[in-house]
């Protein structure tokens, strides 16, 4: 979900810089299309349907899917996709999809027996970020992270957006999209990112992604926390009670040994005993004492009964 939203608004600000460098389309102007309506309700509609006019003139009409993931039914819906332009402008339908995880089985086709489709699939993790951020291009920037080398510039691809000459709305909206799109490779990127320029963030429409990711992240921490804090008191706890339980049994031994076997409200008041200072001092009264009367006697004083 998040990565849906800031895909949209990436697409609507720097679509044409997307298709020229990363999908290699060359473009003069670009618009937007519409969705077309559909009389099903469970039809899915693409990321963006964008009418590309190139250098010459000529228009064409681009489909360009964003997926976080590889998911086996991308190709189906481009072909859907592609029919319904086609059939509604009667124009050159492409299709492109931009994936932002790698993935060893994606592919650029669909082949059955009475269909054969292509499309274009391009990887983010096939380009390098170094010649991204070389480039200067502050549109790519939100993408750098999930490139090769990508967790090496994410500084300083944050600090050209940061201290660039972009309004300040578009400056929120690329480095909350760079946020999100970091958390796709490390939750501790998105963390840092957003620690850092929270403050210009809160312009973007995507914040509310953001105060999502954190309370989730805060959330998951807590729940980790508080695991790991109940664990290891109980671990103590256990400790504890299995010290106690062999003092007692220390002392219990000791004074059958010496004496005779205690009676069961001695018992009783022996295992009662949780404080481990008492019952080293117990087990020294009960090797130092002379009868079992005098222990029962020191005991009554430690003890206070």
């Amino acid at each position: 979900m998040h990565h849906d939203i800031s895909s949209k608004i990436l697409i609507e600000k720097c679509r044409e810089e997307i298709l020229r460098r990363l999908i290699g389309i060359p473009v003069a102007s670009s618009d937007l299309l519409e969705e077309i309506p559909t009389e099903t309700v469970n039809a899915r509609h693409t990321d963006s349907a964008i009418m590309i006019t190139d250098e010459t003139g000529r228009k064409r009409l681009i489909i360009l899917e964003i997926q976080s993931r590889w998911d086996n039914d991308v190709p189906l819906r481009l072909l859907e996709y592609r029919c319904r332009y086609m059939l509604k402008y009667h124009i050159g339908v492409s299709g492109h999809v931009l994936l932002l995880r790698p993935s060893g089985v994606a592919s650029g086709k669909y082949e059955d027996e009475d269909v054969m489709f292509r499309f274009r699939l391009i990887q983010l993790s096939e380009f390098d970020a170094r010649e991204i951020f070389e480039e200067g291009n502050l549109c790519l920037m939100p993408l750098i992270p999930l490139m090769q080398h990508g967790e090496e510039f994410v500084d300083r691809a944050e600090a050209s957006v940061y201290q660039s000459t972009l309004p300040s709305k578009d400056k929120a909206d690329l480095l909350t999209i760079m946020a999100i799109m970091a958390g796709l490779v490390s939750k501790n990127l998105t963390t840092m990112l957003i620690a850092r320029r929270r403050d210009i963030m809160i312009e973007s429409a995507a914040y509310e992604a953001i105060k999502e990711i954190e309370y989730n992240l805060g959330r998951s921490e807590g729940e980790l926390e508080g695991r790991m804090k109940g664990e290891l008191e109980g671990r103590m706890k256990g400790e504890i009670e299995g010290a106690l339980l062999k003092s007692r049994q220390d002392i219990i031994e000791l004074l059958r040994l010496r004496f005779e076997t205690p009676s069961h409200d001695l018992l009783i008041a022996v295992e009662e005993i949780n404080d481990p200072d008492v019952l080293n001092i117990l087990f020294r009264s009960a090797a130092a004492a002379v009868s079992l009367d005098q222990f029962i006697r020191n005991m009554d004083k430690v003890v206070k009964r």
